[in-house]
C-alpha cells in the first residue's frame, strides 16, 4: 500500500524528470526504513 501511495505521488507531481526509477527506489528503501521504526 505504501509502495502505491508513493508512485502516485511520484507520478502525479512528476517526479524526478531524470533517474525515475533509480529515485522511486530510494524513496521505497526510505519509506520502508521508517514505517519499521514506527512498529517499534
Amino acid at each position: 500500500m505504501i509502495h502505491t501511495m508513493y508512485i502516485d505521488n511520484l507520478r502525479k507531481y512528476k517526479y524526478p524528470p531524470a533517474k525515475q526509477e533509480e529515485a522511486i527506489t530510494l524513496v521505497l528503501e526510505q519509506a520502508e526504513t521508517l514505517s519499521a521504526e514506527w512498529e517499534e
